[in-house]
C-alpha cells in the first residue's frame, strides 16, 4: 500500500508532460482536447492506456516519474467524473516502478480497474497485476505476479479477466515470442503461461477475449501479411 506522505510527494512532482484526451464536446465542435493531468514526468514516453466505463466515462492508467529521479515512479489511475472529464480523481495504483514499464488496463463488470505493468529489476522483468477495490482505485490491493521473470524487454499487450474472474494477459517478448499468461487463482497467488507465437514479427493491434466455452481468443496483426 502507498503511504499518505508518498502520495503527496508524487502528486507534487514538477510539471513536464500533460495527459490529454480527445473527448466528445458540447456545442458546434464534435471533439475537444481535455487536459486530464499535469505534473507528469515520463522520460521514456511510456504510453498511457484508456478505457471507457459502462457509463462512457474515461479511465486512464499511466506512468508518473518521481521529481528529481524520473527513472523511477508510480503507476497512477485517473477516473473522469463524466464523459467529457470536467473533473476527475487521481490515485496511485503502485509505486517504485522503473520508468521502462509498460501498462495494461481492464475494467470488470462493476467498472473496477485491473491494472498490469511490467517491472524490471536488475535485468529480470516480470508482469504484475493490481486489482482495485473500487471504480476510482482509491483502495488497491498489493501487486501480484502474472508473468515470471524474463530477460528485458517485456511488454504488456492486453489484459482481461477470464469467465472465472482470474486475471490474464498477453505479454510480448519482442523478437522472441508472445505469451499468454493466466492467474490460477482470483488473487493471482499462482499463474501459468504458454507460448502463442515465436519471433515472426507480430505487428501489434492485439485483442484478448473469451468464448462461451471459456477458452481465450487472441488476435493480432502479424505485420506484413
Amino acid at each position: 500500500m502507498v503511504s499518505t506522505a508518498r502520495r503527496g510527494a508524487l502528486l507534487a512532482a514538477a510539471a513536464v508532460f500533460a495527459l490529454l484526451a480527445i473527448l466528445p464536446a458540447a456545442g458546434n465542435l464534435p471533439f475537444k482536447a481535455v487536459d486530464v493531468a499535469t505534473e507528469i514526468e515520463n522520460p521514456q514516453g511510456v504510453p498511457a492506456v484508456m478505457k471507457l466505463d459502462s457509463a462512457g466515462r474515461p479511465i486512464f492508467a499511466f506512468f508518473s516519474g518521481y521529481e528529481g529521479a524520473p527513472t523511477l515512479g508510480s503507476v497512477d489511475l485517473i477516473r473522469c467524473a463524466d464523459t467529457i472529464c470536467t473533473s476527475s480523481t487521481r490515485h496511485i495504483v503502485a509505486d517504485d516502478i522503473p520508468a521502462n514499464t509498460s501498462i495494461g488496463l481492464f475494467l470488470d463488470f462493476a467498472d473496477k480497474p485491473l491494472v498490469a505493468f511490467s517491472y524490471d529489476v536488475f535485468g529480470s522483468v516480470s508482469v504484475r497485476v493490481v486489482r482495485c477495490e473500487d471504480p476510482a482505485c482509491a483502495v488497491a490491493g498489493d501487486p501480484s505476479y502474472l508473468a515470471a521473470g524474463a530477460a528485458p524487454p517485456l511488454q504488456v499487450l492486453k489484459i482481461a479477466l477470464t469467465p472465472g474472474d482470474f486475471p490474464a494477459g498477453v505479454v510480448d517478448h519482442p523478437g522472441q515470442y508472445v505469451l499468454y499468461w493466466r492467474c490460477d487463482f482470483v488473487d493471482c497467488s499462482g499463474s501459468s503461461g504458454s507460448t502463442l507465437t515465436f519471433a515472426q514479427g507480430p505487428g501489434g493491434d492485439y485483442g484478448l477475449t473469451y468464448g462461451t466455452d471459456g477458452f481465450a481468443v487472441v488476435s493480432f496483426n502479424s505485420g506484413g501479411l
